[in-house]
């Protein structure tokens, strides 16, 4: 019995490591990470359900945890799904460990030298909203930069205000007001060269940082 439960065990490692490393036959299409999800787990569930009760627990255990394992594959894909969007708006999702960052291309969401945003995008604004709230996190900074064009003062000010306009869309739209706090950091930090029109682009932005908590009902 020892040995058949090992064979379960050996199993699951070598279909996890199918679906997730990088030597595979691409002439095939890959499954979504629903079906990788809900087969990962039909699986994992069956060795270890084998493993507490081998008459009926691999039956069980494959039961619940391709149910399990679909529902954790299918935010996956709907995280996947909504960051591709946002991608394709110029909005990045960079994920550092348990951190978060967003960064908003301030050009295009707001009027030229203006805290207004733009109702043009609103629509991208909400799916950023959409992919905010999928994530349990903690506290939720919005910080504005500008390039060096104007004086520290004013791009103290701009900053500020374009700050507290996206964390007010993100309340209006559902993130909790008690864990936003906007900042706004003038022509600090650029992250990119102020001497090209493309560098001054990018240091102008919103940035949206916050960190991924986990909990047991995630799922």
């Amino acid at each position: 019995m020892i040995q058949e439960n090992r064979g379960w065990i050996i199993i699951f490692s070598f279909f996890l490591s199918a679906c997730t490393g990088s030597n595979m036959n691409l002439n095939y299409p890959m499954p979504s990470p629903t079906a990788q999800g809900a087969a990962i787990g039909v699986v994992g569930g069956a060795a270890l359900g084998s493993l507490s009760n081998p008459a009926t627990g691999t039956l069980i255990g494959g039961a619940m945890g391709g149910a399990l394992g679909a529902v954790v594959g299918n935010k996956v894909e709907r995280a996947q799904t909504v960051e591709g969007q946002l991608a394709s708006q110029g909005i990045q999702v960079v994920m550092v460990g348990d951190e978060v960052r967003i960064i908003v291309p301030t050009d295009n969401y707001f009027y030229k030298n203006s805290s207004h945003l733009n109702a043009n995008y609103y629509p991208v604004l909400d799916k950023l909203v959409l992919f905010i709230r999928g994530i349990p996190k903690t506290s939720v900074r919005v910080a504005g930069y500008s390039d060096d064009t104007i004086c520290q003062t004013r791009a103290l000010a701009l900053t500020r205000e374009q700050a507290a306009a996206v964390a007010n869309y993100l309340w209006r739209r559902g993130i909790d007001a008690r864990m936003i706090y906007p900042e706004g950091c003038g022509r600090d930090s650029p992250i990119s060269h102020n001497q090209t029109s493309e560098g001054r682009a990018q240091n102008r932005r919103i940035e949206i940082t916050f960190c991924r908590i986990s909990h047991d009902d995630d799922f």
